[in-house]
């Protein structure tokens, strides 16, 4: 019943529909799940979601919907220095994508295809967060981020 109310106020304050919310909350676990199962098939430990790195995630692809900055990695620092008030971070990296349709299969196949992309999977990370959004051109974009990093005191 909590969801359903986050997910009804979301509608009415953004603009949001529905089902862009429940696509875009079922594909962030669906991304995080592929990623773990390879990361397990390469003998790494599975990486932990945290929220407030998804929220992070999700703002980036937000922005990239938006076209408020480029597909990329712009404005990186920034999230650093946020994620740096919740986390004693020893690493940080980002994978992003920006697909058709929302199969997430096709979408970590995109990433495990790409050597960068891929170092960023099989790096030494122990916390990750992703963020999805449906830009109003029904393209969607993703964030992973992954950090390595204890939890501030």
């Amino acid at each position: 019943m909590k969801k359903l109310l986050i997910y009804l106020i979301s509608f009415f304050i953004f603009g949001c529909n529905f089902s862009s919310l429940v696509i875009a909350k079922e594909l962030s676990t669906e991304v995080t799940t592929l990623i773990n199962q390879y990361r397990l098939q390469q003998g790494l430990p599975k990486l932990t979601t945290k929220q407030i790195i998804s929220n992070i995630a999700k703002v980036h692809s937000q922005n990239m919907a938006a076209d408020e900055i480029p597909f990329g990695h712009a404005q990186a620092p920034s999230r650093v220095s946020y994620l740096k008030k919740y986390y004693k971070m020893t690493g940080f990296a980002e994978n992003v994508a920006v697909v058709n349709d929302n199969n997430p299969q096709k979408i970590v196949s995109l990433w495990i295809n790409s050597s960068n992309h891929r170092k960023n999977i099989e790096g030494d990370y122990n916390l990750t967060g992703v963020g999805v959004v449906r830009a109003k051109n029904s393209k969607i974009y993703v964030t992973q981020i992954f950090i390595r990093a204890t939890i501030n005191s």
